[in-house]
C-alpha cells in the first residue's frame, strides 16, 4: 500500500499541481527545484492537512483565490452561481490483495477490483451558507465605518476568515464526489502517520549549546528497545539518591532547623534528592568527538557534521515512533511518510555525496525491522545530491510563473523514445536501442557533470574548453554593453545562468530541455564541410553542408547556403532556444570560433605578435602570446586575411589560447554570433 498520486489546489503556489509515485519507486523520493518552486509548500500543505487540527492564514490561499474572494464581498454572487472557495488537498491510495486492509475497509468506496484504489479528499472550504454570512458581516462592518475610513477588504478577510471557513475530510468515490464518508482528523491520523525532519534544525555551534545533548535525551526516552537499560539507570539513580541525601543532611542542616524554629516544632523539613531518568541526559549529558589524541565539546564541531548528527538523530527517533504505530496495529496496514527538508545545511559535497547514497539503505534496514508501507522524500537544493540519486527517484518542481509543475524525472525517458521514434523508426529499426544509448548518454553526463542545470533559470551549452574559459568574460563585456543602451535588462551576471561543455552533443539534450522548459543558448560551429565530408573554410567553393549535428537536429537543415542566410529570428526553436553560429563579420565567414575570434580581432592579435618579437629578457612588460607558433607563418596568414589556416596551424592550444586572452589587458572584440546570441538570452 502507498500513496500513488498526490493533487494539491489553490495553496500558496500551488494553484492545481499534481505529484505520482510509481508503484516501483514509491519507497524513496528526491524533490529538487530551485527556490521558490513549491517544495516546502508541498510538505507544509500536508503537515497542515495530517496534523490533528489544521490552522491556515489568508495567505496560504492562493493568489487567485484571494482575489476572488475579495472580488466577491463587492456584489454578492447568487447561490447557482456560487463555486466553493477551498484549498484541497486529494491523496490516492493505492493496495494490493495482499494488504492488511482492516483499517481502510469503511473507506473503500470502488468496488471494481482491478482499479485498487482509495481516494481522500481534503478541504478547507467556504460553503455558501457561510460564505453568505461573511458577505452580510462584512456588509455591517462597512455600514458601522460610515465611509469614516478606505477599507482595506483583504485585510478584514485576513482578520476574520477563520470564522466561516471549514475543514473537512472525506474518503470520496472516484466516479462521484458527493458518494463519500466523513472522517475526523482523529481518524486520519491514526491511518496516515506523518513525520517531518525540518530544514530549521536549530543546531549551532555556539559556546556552551547542547543542540546533540538534547537530541540524545530525546532519542533515549523514545526507545522500547533501551527498557532493560532504562531499569538498570533508575536503580543507579536510587543508589546516587541515597548517597546525596546524606550529604544534603550536612549541606542544609542549618536551614533546615531555622525552618523548623520559625516555622513548627512539629515540622519536619527534609530535603531530599530525587534524580529522574527523563531529562537526566538532557542536563547531563555532553557529547564529545575525538581530535588530536583529546576530545572536544560538541559545540567545537563544525555545523556540518551537527547538521548530520542532528538529522540522524531525529530520523532513529521518527522511524523508531512508525515502527511503534505500526505495531500497535498488529499489521494492518497504515501508510506512512517521512519527509527530511534540506540535508545539505552547512556540509561540503562530499558529506552529501554520502548522504545519499547511504540513506536509502539506512530506512531500508529499518523497514526490515517492521516499519511497512513507508514513503521517505528529501528535498533539496544541492546539485551534488541531485548527482548521486538515479533519475526514477527524482521529482522535479517547476513555478511557471501562476502555478507549480511537478514531474517525474523518469518520464523523460518515455519522452526521448518518442522523438527518436518518431524522427528514425522507418531508417532504423532498432530505435529503441538508440534511444536507450540516448537516454544512458544524458544520464550520465548530468551525474558526472551537469547537475546544477536543474536549479538554473536559463542554460548556456557551448561545444569546448576555450568558450568555457572565456565566456564569463563574454558576459561581463556584454553587461558592460547592455547597461549602455539598456537599464532595464537584467545583468546576465545576476542572472541564475548554467553554463555547461557538451562538445557536439547538445542535440542529445533537447528532450531535457523541452521536459524543463528552460531558455537555452547553444554556441556552437557552422563546421562547414565538402561532399566528400572534408573540413573547408566557408567561403571556399567546395563547401556545401555542416557536419554539425546539433544544427542540423534543431534546424533540421545541413544545406550550407540555407544556413547562411538565416537570419536571427530563423535560429530561434520555440521561444525557447537559440543556435547562434558564425555570421559574417568584416567581410569574412569563419567556420570556427577561433577563426571567427581572430577574424574580429586582427588588429589585436598583429600587436601581440610584434611584440612577442620584441619580447627581449630585459623587458618585464611584454607578456608573449606562447600558444600562437609559426609567427612568421601567422603574420603571413593575417596579412592574406587567411584566419582559417591562422587557426588550423598557428595555434598550438586552444585552451591556452583561450587563458592568454583574460590575461593580456588589451582590448578585444567578441565575436558577433556570440554577441547575438548572449543578447538574446538577457532578454
Amino acid at each position: 500500500m502507498y500513496i500513488s498520486n498526490i493533487k494539491i489546489n489553490n495553496f500558496r503556489l500551488l494553484k492545481d499541481s499534481q505529484l505520482s509515485f510509481d508503484k516501483d519507486n514509491y519507497s524513496f523520493s528526491l524533490f529538487i527545484g530551485k527556490n521558490n518552486s513549491g517544495k516546502t509548500s508541498f510538505i507544509h500543505l500536508l503537515d497542515k492537512f495530517l496534523s490533528p487540527q489544521a490552522t491556515f492564514n489568508f495567505n496560504d490561499f492562493n493568489l487567485d483565490l484571494q482575489n476572488q474572494i475579495v472580488q466577491s464581498m463587492d456584489q454578492k454572487i447568487s447561490k447557482d452561481n456560487y463555486n466553493v472557495f477551498s484549498i484541497s488537498l486529494l491523496l490516492e491510495v493505492a493496495y494490493n490483495e495482499d494488504d492488511n486492509l482492516a483499517n481502510f475497509a469503511n473507506y473503500i468506496l470502488d468496488l471494481d477490483i482491478t482499479k485498487n484504489k482509495i481516494y481522500f479528499l481534503f478541504s478547507y472550504f467556504l460553503d455558501y451558507e457561510n460564505y453568505s454570512r461573511l458577505y452580510d458581516e462584512y456588509d455591517k462592518f462597512k455600514a458601522k465605518a460610515n465611509n469614516s475610513l478606505k477599507i482595506d477588504t483583504k485585510q478584514y478577510l485576513s482578520n476574520n476568515f477563520r470564522k466561516y471557513f471549514s475543514l473537512k475530510i472525506k474518503s470520496i468515490s472516484p466516479h462521484d464526489e458527493d458518494y463519500f464518508v466523513e472522517l475526523r482528523s482523529s481518524e486520519i491520523t491514526k491511518i496516515i502517520n506523518l513525520k517531518l525532519i525540518k530544514a530549521e534544525r536549530h543546531v549551532s555551534n555556539d559556546y556552551g549549546t547542547k543542540t546533540l545533548s538534547t537530541l540524545s535525551c530525546e532519542y533515549f526516552n523514545n526507545s522500547e528497545k533501551l527498557d532493560n537499560l532504562k531499569q538498570d539507570l533508575q536503580i543507579k539513580l536510587m543508589q546516587t539518591d541515597n548517597e546525596l541525601d546524606k550529604l544534603y543532611k550536612s549541606i542544609f542542616e542549618e536551614i533546615k532547623d531555622s525552618f523548623n524554629k520559625l516555622v513548627s516544632e512539629n515540622t519536619n523539613l527534609t530535603i531530599k534528592s530525587v534524580l529522574k531518568d527523563d531529562n537526566l541526559l538532557e542536563n547531563n549529558t555532553q557529547i564529545l568527538y575525538n581530535h588530536d589524541k583529546g576530545m572536544l565539546p560538541e559545540e567545537f564541531n563544525g555545523l556540518g557534521y551537527m547538521n548530520f548528527f542532528a538529522i540522524l538523530f531525529n530520523l532513529h527517533i521518527q522511524l523508531r515512533e512508525i515502527a511503534r504505530m505500526c505495531k500497535e496495529n498488529d499489521n494492518q496496514a497504515i501508510l506512512n511518510l517521512l519527509f527530511i527538508e534540506e540535508p545539505e545545511a552547512h556540509t561540503h559535497p562530499q558529506m552529501q555525496y554520502i548522504f545519499i547514497r547511504n540513506i536509502e539503505n539506512l530506512v531500508n534496514d529499518k523497514m526490515r525491522e517492521g516499519i511497512s508501507n513507508l514513503q521517505v522524500c528529501v528535498s533539496t537544493h544541492s546539485s551534488h545530491i541531485v548527482s548521486q540519486c538515479p533519475f526514477k527517484y527524482i521529482k522535479y518542481f517547476k513555478n511557471t510563473g501562476d502555478n507549480i509543475q511537478i514531474k517525474n524525472l523518469f518520464d523523460l525517458k518515455m519522452e526521448i523514445e518518442n522523438a527518436y521514434r518518431k524522427k528514425t523508426a522507418k531508417k532504423d529499426p532498432q530505435y529503441k536501442n538508440e534511444y536507450k544509448r540516448r537516454y544512458q548518454f544524458l544520464v550520465r553526463y548530468i551525474t558526472l557533470a551537469s547537475a546544477e542545470i536543474f536549479f538554473a533559470d536559463k542554460l548556456i551549452f557551448i561545444e569546448g574548453t576555450t568558450e568555457r574559459i572565456l565566456m564569463p568574460e563574454f558576459i561581463r563585456k556584454i553587461d558592460k554593453e547592455l547597461k549602455k543602451s539598456d537599464n532595464n535588462i537584467i545583468p546576465l551576471s545576476s542572472q541564475n545562468i548554467s553554463i555547461v561543455e557538451v562538445g557536439a552533443y547538445s542535440h542529445i539534450f533537447k528532450e531535457l530541455i523541452d521536459f524543463l522548459e528552460i531558455k537555452t543558448l547553444i554556441i556552437t560551429d557552422i563546421d562547414a564541410i565538402t561532399s566528400k565530408r572534408e573540413k573547408i573554410p566557408v567561403e571556399d567553393s567546395s563547401a556545401v553542408s555542416t557536419s554539425n549535428q546539433s544544427i542540423i537536429n534543431f534546424l533540421g537543415c545541413k544545406k550550407l547556403a540555407d544556413l547562411i542566410q538565416k537570419g536571427k529570428n530563423e535560429k530561434i526553436i520555440d521561444s525557447r532556444i537559440m543556435i547562434a553560429y558564425q555570421t559574417k563579420q568584416n567581410d569574412y565567414y569563419a567556420r570556427s570560433f577561433e577563426d571567427a575570434f581572430i577574424s574580429c580581432n586582427k588588429d589585436y592579435i598583429q600587436n601581440y605578435i610584434k611584440e612577442d618579437e620584441e619580447d627581449d629578457d630585459d623587458n618585464d612588460n611584454v607578456v608573449s602570446f606562447n600558444s600562437i607558433i609559426k609567427k612568421q607563418m601567422a603574420k603571413k596568414y593575417l596579412e592574406e586575411n587567411n584566419f582559417y589556416s591562422f587557426a588550423q596551424e598557428c595555434i598550438e592550444s586552444k585552451s591556452g589560447f583561450a587563458s592568454e586572452l583574460l590575461y593580456h589587458k588589451k582590448t578585444w572584440e567578441i565575436p558577433e554570433y556570440i554577441k547575438e546570441g548572449l543578447k538574446w538570452l538577457a532578454q
